[in-house]
C-alpha cells in the first residue's frame, strides 16, 4: 500500500518548500506515495494557485489544495511575489472552497495510516487539533489524529540545548516552532499520536539545488530560488519529505522516545521517556554523503 502523506506547508518567498513539496509530487507521479492534500499557513488566496503550479508541473493535479482561514492565517508576502513565481507556468484555482482545517477534516477522517508533514509553523495543526465534529466528519480532530494518522512529521525545533551561528545571527530557538509558539506548545504538547522532529540541525550545512539553478530549464524550483537570491539552499523541508518518503533509509535513525516540551518563546526541549510519543531523527552519516544523497534525487527531478 502506497504512504497516504497530507503536506501543511508555509511555501513562499523561500525556496526549500518549493523543492520539497515539489519532490513529494515527483514520487507521487511515480506511485511510491500518495499526497492526500496540501494546505497552506497563510491566508493568502493566491498561495493555493502557487500550490496547484508546483504540484501540477511535477505529477500531482489535485483539488485538495486549501490555505488558513483569515482568521488564523500567518505569512506575509512582498508585492508582486505571486506574478513573479507563477510567470509563464500553467496553474488554475481549484474548486475546493475549504479552508486548511477543513480539508484536513475532510481528507484525513477518510485516511488510514496517514503521515502528516509539517514544513511551517504549526498554526493550521493546532486548530485542526481543537477542531470539533461537523458536517465534514463525525470525529474531532483529535479523535482523526488518535484514529487514522500513524505519524505527525514536524519540521521544527531545536534540542539539547544547541545554538546556532547563521548567517550571523546567534540563535537556540527554531523558526518554525516560534513563529506561532503558542500553537506549536498547545499542538505538540497534546498530539495524540507519534511526532516525529526534523530538528534545524538536519537540514543545516545540506546545501542542495545548485544544479537546478545553474541549469537553463526553467522549472518552479529554480525560479523559487533564484527570486530568493541563492544558488543553493539548506535543506530543511527537503529531508524533512525524503524521511517522509523513505523512512530512516541508512541515513537517519531515530532518537529514544521522549516527550518534547515547548516554552512561550517556542524553544524546545526533549526529555526522554518510555513510551513517550515524541522521537527526533539523528544522522548516523556525514553532511558530505547526505549532500549526495539529496542531490542524486535533485537530478530524478530535472
Amino acid at each position: 500500500m502506497r504512504k497516504q502523506i497530507f503536506i501543511d506547508t508555509d511555501m513562499g518567498s523561500d525556496c526549500d518548500d518549493v523543492a520539497a513539496v515539489a519532490i513529494l509530487a515527483h514520487f507521487h507521479r511515480l506511485g511510491k506515495i500518495n499526497i492526500l492534500g496540501v494546505s497552506h499557513t497563510s491566508a493568502n488566496p493566491r498561495t493555493v494557485e502557487y500550490l496547484d503550479m508546483v504540484c501540477r508541473f511535477y505529477g500531482c493535479e489535485t483539488e485538495s489544495l486549501a490555505a488558513a482561514s483569515a482568521e488564523w492565517g500567518i505569512g506575509e508576502f512582498r508585492e508582486g511575489f505571486f506574478d513573479d513565481v507563477l510567470k509563464g507556468f500553467a496553474f488554475r484555482t481549484p474548486s475546493c472552497r475549504l479552508n486548511a482545517v477543513q480539508l484536513m477534516r475532510k481528507q484525513l477522517s477518510a485516511a488510514k495510516d496517514a503521515t502528516v508533514l509539517c514544513i511551517g509553523p504549526l498554526n493550521n495543526m493546532s486548530r485542526f487539533l481543537d477542531s470539533q465534529p461537523d458536517k465534514i466528519s463525525s470525529l474531532s480532530g483529535k479523535e482523526i489524529l488518535s484514529q487514522n494518522v500513524k505519524e505527525v512529521v514536524v519540521m521544527g525545533g531545536i534540542f539539547n540545548d544547541k545554538r546556532y551561528d547563521f548567517y550571523g545571527e546567534v540563535f537556540d530557538v527554531e523558526y518554525n516552532i516560534k513563529l506561532d509558539a503558542s500553537a506549536s506548545k498547545k499542538f505538540i504538547e497534546n498530539c495524540p499520536t507519534e511526532i516525529t522532529f526534523v530538528e534545524f540541525e538536519l537540514g543545516y550545512n545540506v546545501k542542495t539545488f545548485a544544479d537546478t539553478v545553474a541549469a537553463e530549464k526553467e522549472t518552479p524550483i529554480r525560479r523559487a530560488y533564484q527570486l530568493f537570491r541563492v544558488c543553493e539552499r539548506e535543506s530543511w523541508d527537503i529531508v524533512a519529505a525524503l524521511y517522509c518518503i523513505f523512512g530512516e533509509n541508512g541515513h537517519y535513525r531515530a532518537s529514544e522516545e521522549g516527550k518534547c516540551v515547548v516554552e512561550e518563546n517556542g524553544k524546545t526541549h526533549f526529555y526522554k521517556q518510555q513510551g513517550g510519543l515524541h522521537r527526533y531523527l539523528i544522522e548516523t552519516e556525514s553532511k558530505e554523503t547526505i549532500v549526495r544523497y539529496v542531490r542524486e534525487l535533485e537530478h530524478e527531478l530535472s
